[in-house]
């Protein structure tokens, strides 16, 4: 047969076939050298965050309540999966305890914006002074619950907004 029509036929064929290989598959088999031997070891950098005792407390707290449903089992079968937006919400809040206020502004649907605000150096103002609004709210609500409850509670007073040259300074240092 000649050798480009048999080549088209093996092409119908492989569509139907899937090998799949990991890091320590054997090729030959029990050959003993395996195909992750040929790849480089990966640089990694890591990085020791010192909490103060405040934000360390935040975090245990986030950490609890997003790595509950971390995994999930999916519907009608036995495979269990990452809950990809815990994960990622996981992710970016032990990154920046702030972003539980803006994770929803970094999803993919808005990525060209964000990328825009880089380019304009106003993202990181503008999920700081998000963070800044949606937690003075939150101390809001708390100190309303509490007075209408009759307790003196000890709440922190509001945060003040950072001014445009804070923000400069903010969007400076965050870029590093």
């Amino acid at each position: 047969m000649n050798p480009l029509v048999a080549g088209k036929f093996l092409a119908k064929v492989w569509k139907h076939c899937m090998v799949r290989r990991s890091l320590s598959s054997q090729i030959p088999f029990n050959s003993g050298k395996e195909i992750g031997d040929d790849i480089p070891t990966a640089q990694s950098i890591t990085v020791e965050v010192h909490y103060i005792a405040d934000e360390a407390a935040q975090c245990k707290q986030y950490w609890r309540q997003l790595s509950q449903k971390l995994f999930i089992k999916l519907p009608e079968t036995t495979h269990i999966v990452w809950n990809m937006k815990r994960f990622r919400e996981l992710t970016l809040v032990t990154s920046w305890l702030w972003f539980r206020y803006s994770h929803n502004l970094v999803r993919a649907k808005f990525i060209s914006q964000r990328l825009n605000e880089c380019k304009h150096r106003t993202l990181v103002p503008r999920l700081v002074k998000r963070g800044i609004a949606l937690e003075n709210s939150a101390r809001e609500t708390l100190k309303k619950f509490y007075s209408d409850k009759g307790v003196e509670a000890d709440i922190d007073d509001p945060l003040e907004m950072p001014s445009d040259s804070d923000s400069l300074t903010l969007e400076s240092s965050w870029r590093g």
